[in-house]
């Protein structure tokens, strides 16, 4: 008999190389694709535990939770898809850590694809990017025309998890950084 409580959840988890940029507007390109993105947080654990609901311009809505393990360029990730009810379930436990983003995507020649993040609510005049690698020592080249708009590097910054952005009450929350992001014409 399996004991349950020793084992190690993230033992099927797979590693997630992901760089995340802070970004002075949203660029402006042809993005064809892009989908709407609710995700809320459920806090008090010792991983971050996300439920999301994703919708895209050709489908029904898609829902998951997801549990990251560690900080920085490397985190183990594991997700599963779960139905619309756990997901409202869900949701009334992580309420209070919630944010709204349209995701839109760049893929360049080399087959990487960028992920820009545009934020609603109060997060609302926040942008971001992201690129997930398939290994750490994977050279790239962000393309200029989404290069020019990258204000810093904020990999592995716990301010700039979409965790500490889903509660504007976290003590970690960049809120100077947003409010001077918020002044700015985008």
């Amino acid at each position: 008999m399996t004991n349950h409580s020793t084992r190690e959840p993230f033992q099927k988890a797979h590693d997630e190389i992901e760089y995340k940029w802070l970004l002075s507007g949203f660029p402006e390109v042809d993005f064809p694709n892009f989908i709407r993105i609710e995700q809320a947080y459920i806090k008090g654990q010792k991983h971050e535990i996300r439920i999301r609901k994703t919708v895209n311009q050709k489908g029904p809505a898609e829902f998951t939770v997801n549990a990251k393990k560690g900080l920085g360029l490397k985190r183990k990730e594991l997700e599963y898809p779960i139905n619309r009810q756990l997901y409202q379930i869900l949701l009334l436990v992580a309420q209070d850590y919630s944010l709204s983003k349209t995701r839109y995507f760049f893929v360049c020649n080399a087959g990487l694809k960028y992920e820009v993040d545009r934020y609603h609510g109060h997060l609302s005049g926040l942008c971001t990017m992201e690129l997930e690698l398939p290994s750490l020592d994977f050279n790239f080249e962000i393309p200029t025309v989404l290069d020019k708009y990258i204000i810093k590097n904020v990999t592995g910054d716990p301010a700039w998890l979409n965790s500490t952005l889903s509660n504007s009450q976290s003590p970690e929350f960049p809120q100077l950084e947003i409010d001077k992001l918020k002044d700015q014409p985008n």
